[in-house]
């Protein structure tokens, strides 16, 4: 399996050129909710480049605010402006995680999932959602869990697969609690990817290949 981590701006400063030694991909939070300042992902762009020159590969998340399919389609809008014109050799993902969202019910959560990742999709990118194990479970339809990728948070010491969760998944975030020489913040979330997304991204030109 290839081995990531995921950051954003809580992360800090960042030595690309150590951290590339340590990880085989890096997924970094584009952004969050909807055309406003609180959708601004401060270190997206830096992250990006630094990342890019260093030859690591990368993916990118949104983090999920909207409550109805009609602010998801905004949302993925929102993303889709941020990222034109950069390349990903790992999918793009939704975050689905806020409380309040989820507790409107699995068939709001679905439409909200399919407005976003039909939007992204149509505008040539592998799409995929993330979420934790629980809520995997339980409250993503097994539409969304078939079609697109998925990112699936289960924080344990188990380092060949997830315990608690029992349905397919791509990417595996198995812990909070990881330390990469040359990221500032005391903690970073690692990652396994049992995909090997560049070859996939390049055959179907998608992500802006």
């Amino acid at each position: 399996m290839l081995k990531g981590i995921d950051i954003s701006y809580h992360n800090g400063e960042i030595d690309f050129a150590k951290v590339k030694s340590q990880v085989d991909f890096i997924i970094m939070r584009s952004g969050y909710g909807v055309a406003t300042v609180k959708s601004k992902e401060v270190k997206f762009d830096i992250y990006y480049e630094e990342a890019k020159k260093n030859n690591i590969q990368v993916g990118t998340y949104w983090y999920c605010y909207a409550m109805t399919p009609e602010e998801a389609l905004e949302e993925a809008k929102t993303f889709l402006n941020k990222v034109k014109g950069k390349k990903f050799e790992f999918p793009v993902f939704y975050d689905v995680e806020e409380k309040k969202i989820l507790d409107t019910g699995k068939e709001n959560v679905k439409n909200i999932m399919k407005a976003f990742l039909e939007e992204v999709e149509k505008n040539g990118y592998l799409a995929g959602i993330y979420c934790s194990a629980y809520f995997l479970e339980n409250l993503v339809d097994d539409e969304i869990k078939n079609k697109y990728e998925i990112w699936v948070a289960e924080w344990n010491n188990n380092i060949d697969k997830p315990t608690k969760y029992k349905g397919k998944w791509d990417i595996w975030q198995y812990t909070s609690d990881g330390h990469i020489d040359g990221v500032q913040s005391q903690r970073v979330d690692m990652n396994y990817s049992n995909k090997n997304y560049f070859e996939i991204i390049k055959s179907k030109c998608k992500n802006g290949y």
